[in-house]
């Protein structure tokens, strides 16, 4: 895993507005999730984007590390109009392992002959992942932010898991939502 730059361009500062936001757009896609049955449009964002933070934080490291001398080596054909650096061959073969992996385990995870043992190993490593980018791209300086944050997922979760029963005819919106039902 590489050194994240805490003051780079690419990091973001959460700020109250985040947080509020945040707790905001998730009880809109909870909703969303509750009344549409959106199952394959969650499984097909979580592979696409487990395979690119396993890319970001996992397999190009690794790649990089195993291929010293060809890490740097640019690859002229595949550089694409409009963007300005050209992949290396590190970045494609990371690229290959990493979609590899993802596609592998929509497979493992969408066929219920294939058992759960290969695609729950894999679906830690991209839960992993994605903890691991999202602790480099957000930093969370202030107290008061942090405490605000946890305060409200506290209340979301809360809401949405034993008064929504209240208000649904019995019906808990997370758990049905996690269930997939």
């Amino acid at each position: 895993i590489s050194d994240s730059n805490q003051d780079g361009p690419n990091s973001l500062e959460l700020t109250l507005s985040h947080a509020v936001g945040f707790i905001i757009v998730a009880s809109i896609v909870l909703i969303f999730l509750f009344y549409l049955d959106a199952t394959k449009l969650v499984v097909f964002i979580f592979t696409m984007s487990a395979s690119i933070a396993s890319f970001i934080t996992a397999t190009r490291p690794l790649c990089a590390h195993f291929l010293k001398r060809h890490a740097d080596r640019p690859l002229h054909f595949l550089r694409l109009p409009g963007v300005s650096s050209t992949p290396t061959l590190v970045d494609l073969i990371a690229s290959i392992l990493s979609f590899s992996l993802a596609i592998w385990w929509l497979s493992q995870h969408s066929n219920p002959k294939a058992g759960p043992i290969g695609s729950w190993i894999l679906q830690d490593f991209f839960g992993i992942c994605l903890c691991v980018l999202f602790l480099q791209l957000v930093q969370l300086n202030s107290l008061k932010v942090a405490t605000m944050l946890l305060g409200l997922a506290l209340c979301y979760d809360v809401f949405f898991v034993f008064l929504t029963p209240y208000l649904f005819h019995g019906q808990s919106i997370m758990v049905t939502v996690a269930a997939g039902r």
